[in-house]
């Protein structure tokens, strides 16, 4: 299996607690949604909010029991819940 690396973007919450609005991450091109995003919460710790959490790949929402079949240079973006008033 090959390893790609990514482009990550943060927003909002996820954005404050990894201290970056947006990094790159090396990951096996061939993942489950649900363990990327939880790879991507330990290592830019995410933890606190991950169970909120939902991942786009490419400007696409992804279903996080969907494998996914990345390329180099893809991009995931974490999106923490809407929030306002």
């Amino acid at each position: 299996m090959s390893v790609v690396r990514i482009g990550i973007l943060f927003f909002a919450k996820t954005r404050e607690l990894a201290g970056i609005s947006r990094g790159t991450f090396t990951v096996n091109s061939v993942v489950i949604g649900s363990d990327l995003l939880n790879q991507l919460s330990q290592f830019f710790g995410l933890n606190s909010v991950r169970d909120s959490l939902m991942l786009a790949l490419n400007e696409r929402y992804i279903n996080l029991n969907e494998e996914l079949s990345l390329c180099e240079g893809d991009e995931i973006a974490i999106i923490p819940p809407i929030s306002g008033g």
